[in-house]
């Protein structure tokens, strides 16, 4: 037998859920200062310092907010 037909569909459930849950903290809190740099850096170019630090702010909370919308999608499938 295949070790995947083994598994009930609430362990693959719950394996998906952690999965999500994993990818959430990753884009959340490991995504986002590298985002933030190459925004600005980037934004730099076309505009002042100024906005390009309004503009990386904006990425950075979009970025988070997506992190913690995986972590939201991994509680749900994880019940």
């Amino acid at each position: 037998m295949s070790p995947v037909s083994d598994l009930s569909s609430d362990e693959i459930e719950r394996t998906a859920g952690r999965t999500w849950f994993v990818g959430g903290i990753f884009v959340g809190f490991g995504a986002s200062p590298v985002i933030a740099v190459a925004i600005f850096a980037i934004a730099r170019l076309f505009f002042g310092s100024g906005i390009a630090a309004l503009i990386v702010v904006m990425a950075a909370v979009l970025s988070f907010a997506v992190g913690l919308a995986y972590v939201a999608l991994a509680r749900v499938l994880e019940e």
